[in-house]
């Protein structure tokens, strides 16, 4: 599960992510980083008096924000961090495209020559650009 918070007047996502893979945030200008900063086991794994950590990040004008299910980046015999990397380069190469068409070049990108093994569903946020 994952969970934001956008703050659109400030810039910034405030998040918690429990066992999903991390977001990708990729700038205007193509930079791209993983939100992993407030992660923690699946719901209902932890102890009764856990608490969750959550992480707030800036969301730069014109900045794509893609969540994604771990069967984007899921393969056989291939690590989960070479599949999320795919899937920033990718999201990175197309982020400045409509938000429809960058999530159908994703798509089609990570699409394994097999097809998906697994459920897939991304959503991707662009954030206002600068005025």
């Amino acid at each position: 599960m994952f969970c934001a918070i956008l703050d659109l007047a400030a810039g910034t996502v405030t998040y918690s992510c429990a066992g999903h893979p991390p977001p990708i945030l990729v700038t205007a200008g193509a930079d791209y980083h993983l939100l992993d900063q407030a992660r923690s086991l699946p719901l209902a794994m932890l102890p009764a008096d856990w608490r969750r950590s959550q992480a707030t990040a800036a969301l730069p004008p014109g900045a794509t924000l893609m969540l994604y299910t771990d069967g984007l980046v899921e393969r056989r015999n291939q690590s989960l961090d070479k599949g999320i990397d795919a899937a920033a380069v990718t999201v990175a190469e197309y982020a400045q495209d409509h938000r429809t068409t960058s999530r159908t070049h994703v798509m089609s990108a990570m699409t394994p020559a097999v097809g998906y093994e697994d459920d897939v569903a991304v959503l991707i946020y662009r954030h206002p650009p600068a005025r």
